[in-house]
């Protein structure tokens, strides 16, 4: 194409092996980056696969009618752009959160950004294909690039995200190297790699700041860690709000401590397992960690407290920044497994089951609110044992996702009792054999007032939830319904 020795056929093999690797992979990272910047998994997801489809309708359109030298610049600016592909779109994040953007502009811009990214890789196939034979041979070694990036994609969740993101990267340099390799486009393409790699190290501090000061009103900001686990972002900042200094967690964008809706969230669901009559105080299980407003107000109530978390990274960084004391807690004990996994695999039980994972908006949180895992649930809970879990949204007559929550509860369980909390602004049900006169005496128990809870019937609850589909495996259409709400709202 532009050489004698890139025409050769191993050159030629391995540039089609690389894109195929490189579509894949940068599918994988437009995921990822694209939901932290939306907090929606579902448009993240079908915004890369509208993108995906639309580039190699684009890719092909560029690579045949245009020039060398035309093709060669695209592939340039489009290289030196993916390579550089992650400060981007978190730059965009706060671009948009700073100029007031609406979600249909977020989209736009950021699904422009993986159009561009994507077309890199397939203008090669048609640009080098003469005849029909050699099409379809190099389609093949496309194709085996594609099942590399597949399983580079599935190793993500053992090598990490950002290790997936330098491979990526040297993907890209390695194909740039192959298709420029005359000296005029190295001698401009090595400044230009080293000056962007200043200039985004430079800006990713204050960038991440920036962020936090315009989405979250967090001023004077300090990251104490920004990094990508094995399965979401995990930002530690410390900050003043209202003048007083704090730290707030935060996984894949959505704060979990720091404020006080949260917090509240958090210390409700503790001490409705403290204060529901007649319940036990031996032992304990929270699904997800935990760590900051709930199991510190648990330990001095219950003998053990087991909390199961998928994700090493968030217990770690946890304790470091937040409550590095609760490690010398004996009568704590952390499990590293989906909450899921962990119910099919164990033959401990419980008086109190508590759901704290993250909303079920989310791919890797959306079966703890399933009916699957409430019948686990309750195969592991004893005799005079409760469920506890918030809802995704307060109970109403709009409430379809809490709805469809509460009807799993409900097939499960003998006595749902649901009821709004105005303080923390939640939802919440709480699921056992308790009759639900007695789930009602929570309030006095805890001390709450009168006037901060509203309690539904059983009555209520049926005729409002009644017909709703559960959370199930054949039923996630509480993902994809949650992001067009986002967007059409």
């Amino acid at each position: 194409m532009f050489s004698k020795a890139k025409e050769s056929e191993i050159t030629l093999r391995t540039i089609m092996v690389l894109a195929g690797a490189g579509l894949i992979l940068v599918q994988i990272i437009l995921f990822r980056e694209i939901g932290t910047v939306l907090h929606s998994t579902e448009l993240s997801l079908t915004l890369v696969l509208v993108t995906f489809f639309l580039s190699l309708t684009i890719g092909y359109l560029i690579s045949t009618p245009f020039s060398q030298r035309a093709v060669e610049a695209f592939v340039l600016t489009a290289g030196v752009f993916q390579i550089f592909l992650v400060p981007i779109i978190r730059a965009l994040g706060i671009v948009g959160e700073w100029s007031g953007w609406e979600l249909v502009g977020h989209l736009s811009i950021l699904g422009l950004t993986g159009l561009v990214a994507s077309s890199l890789f397939s203008i090669f196939l048609p640009r080098f294909s003469k005849d029909p034979k050699s099409l379809v041979s190099l389609y093949l070694w496309e194709l085996s690039g594609s099942a590399l990036g597949v399983g580079l994609s599935f190793m993500s969740i053992a090598i990490g995200h950002n290790l997936l993101i330098s491979l990526h990267q040297v993907v890209v340099i390695i194909l740039l190297i192959l298709v420029l390799g005359r000296k005029r486009n190295l001698i401009f393409l090595i400044p230009s790699l080293v000056a962007v790699a200043i200039f985004s190290i430079n800006l990713r501090e204050p960038a991440n700041r920036k962020y936090f000061e315009i989405k979250e009103g967090i001023y004077s900001a300090r990251v104490l860690t920004s990094q990508y686990s094995e399965y979401q972002k995990i930002d530690i900042i410390e900050g003043n709000i209202d003048s007083i200094r704090k730290r707030f967690f935060y996984l894949d964008g959505w704060r979990q401590v720091g404020r006080e809706p949260e917090d509240l969230l958090n210390k409700t669901l503790a001490e409705l397992a403290i204060y529901l009559p007649n319940v036990p105080h031996n032992d304990v299980m929270i699904a997800g960690s935990g760590i900051s407003t709930i199991v510190p107000v648990l330990l001095p109530v219950f003998k053990h407290v087991v909390s199961v978390e998928v994700d090493k990274d968030v217990v770690r960084e946890f304790l470091k920044w937040t409550r590095p004391d609760l490690i010398k807690e004996k009568g704590w004990e952390v499990v590293i497994d989906d909450a899921y996994h962990y119910l099919l695999q164990t033959d401990r039980t419980f008086d109190v089951v508590i759901n704290n994972v993250t909303g079920p908006f989310y791919l890797q949180s959306v079966r703890i609110f399933s009916e699957n895992f409430f019948q686990l649930a309750r195969k592991h809970l004893n005799f005079d044992g409760v469920y506890v879990t918030y809802l995704p949204e307060p109970f109403s007559e709009k409430s379809k996702s809490s709805y469809e929550v509460i009807t799993g509860l409900r097939n499960v369980f003998d006595s749902v009792a649901v009821f709004n909390h105005r303080p923390s602004g939640n939802g919440f049900a709480i699921a056992g054999a308790l009759p639900y006169e007695d789930m009602k005496r929570i309030v006095a128990l805890a001390h709450w007032g009168d006037e901060d809870v509203v309690w539904f019937t059983p009555e209520e609850v049926y005729n409002l939830s009644h017909g709703a589909n559960p959370i199930n495996e054949w039923n996630y259409r509480i993902l994809w319904r949650s992001g067009w709400k986002k967007l059409f709202d």
